[in-house]
């Protein structure tokens, strides 16, 4: 089961900046009606009851409150995101550059099926299709598909995990990519474009306990201190072959993340191998917000944004001001890194039913 992670060439390069409509840091976001204009669909299916909190609308992962109609984002151009009457986001348009550095400007609509999970995410560039079943497994595809194949800006407010996905299939650019999703007892494997084994997942009830993914690439090579070697004056780069052990803990009656541990196993072309582990800790909170991302700790306001985020390298603090509806409209970033201050202002315009 040997596979190379990040088989999509990205048609588009975006800030972190130009993509975040709404600023939170947890790992949810979500998605139901039927897809539509302004304003989106007038008539979009019922929601299905929710029983996890990966069953939520796209509302309650953009941390927005209220009957939202529309959000415009304003950075260094303006983002919008369109929702329906339950909550789905059903259109967004966002800022940025294509490979050759030329700013461009995607709009993406969602649809849904009756059970409100998103069945497609399309623009005139590309689709993304979604396919599902009936095996009752939450299948994980925001790291694993989006994040892995650099198409995260795709992935906006959709649930990490999707309930019953069978597949996932992205078109564009003359290029085709499906992986499949196959269930069988408590165990699923993910099938790659190429037909090879992308991912094995072991699972306690509905929720993933362990996967692993074995994968090939390259890197600089560094010496013990870990610095990069170089040979006639030229960086060397080395071959291996990976294997990632990813471990996951819920709590089953809500469907929240409690904790995430990624180690991973590289054996270089020399034979030597190196080992490096990665862990996140969730609360247990409305928001399943991450608490703990390695060294990086992070603190909330009583509306699942954080506050304050703290880590080796930076410290940074955030200040709000929320309409009557509670949403932010305005916010403010002061962020110490490596000694210097750094002040970001960010504000939106919030458009309601």
């Amino acid at each position: 089961m040997t596979t190379i992670k990040k088989y999509f060439a990205p048609v588009l390069v975006l800030s972190a900046a130009l993509l975040l409509l709404s600023c939170g840091k947890d790992d949810n976001g979500n998605g139901g009606g039927n897809g539509g204009g302004e304003g989106g669909d007038p008539n979009p299916p019922v929601p299905t009851e929710k029983t996890t909190v990966w069953d939520s609308n796209s509302l309650h992962f953009a941390k927005l409150f209220g009957e939202v109609q529309k959000v415009d984002t304003l950075f260094d151009g303006v983002n919008t995101a369109l929702f329906d009457r339950n909550g789905y986001i059903t259109s967004y348009k966002i800022k940025g550059y294509d490979a050759a550095n030329n700013p461009v400007e995607y709009t993406f609509q969602c649809t849904y099926n009756a059970d409100s999970l998103v069945t497609s995410i399309t623009s005139d560039q590309m689709t993304v299709t979604f396919l599902y079943g009936d095996h009752g497994k939450y299948i994980e595809v925001e790291q694993d598909i989006f994040e892995y194949n650099q198409l995260d800006y795709l992935y906006v407010f959709q649930p990490r995990f999707l309930k019953n996905l069978t597949s996932v299939v992205i078109n564009a650019q003359g290029q085709r990519l499906e992986f499949g999703f196959e269930v069988s007892g408590d165990r699923m494997t993910v099938k790659a474009p190429d037909g090879t084994v992308w991912s094995e997942t072991t699972y306690a009830g509905e929720f993933p306990a362990q996967r692993v993914t074995e994968y090939s690439g390259e890197e600089y090579k560094t010496d013990d201190e870990g610095n990069y070697v170089k040979e006639d004056g030229q960086y060397v780069k080395v071959s291996y072959t990976a294997v990632a052990t990813e471990t996951f803990q819920f709590n089953a009656e809500n469907g929240n993340l409690l904790s995430y541990k990624d180690e991973v196993v590289k054996t270089f072309e020399d034979n030597t191998t190196s080992t490096s582990q990665t862990q996140n800790l969730y609360n247990d909170d409305l928001f399943n917000t991450i608490a703990r991302e390695g060294n990086t700790v992070y603190t909330y306001d009583d509306f699942g944004e954080y506050i304050h985020i703290e880590s080796d390298m930076l410290v940074s603090d955030f200040t709000m001001q929320r309409d009557e509806r509670n949403n932010w409209y305005d916010r403010t970033e002061t962020t110490v890194l490596f000694g210097k201050t750094f002040t970001f202002r960010d504000r939106r315009n919030i458009s309601y039913y």
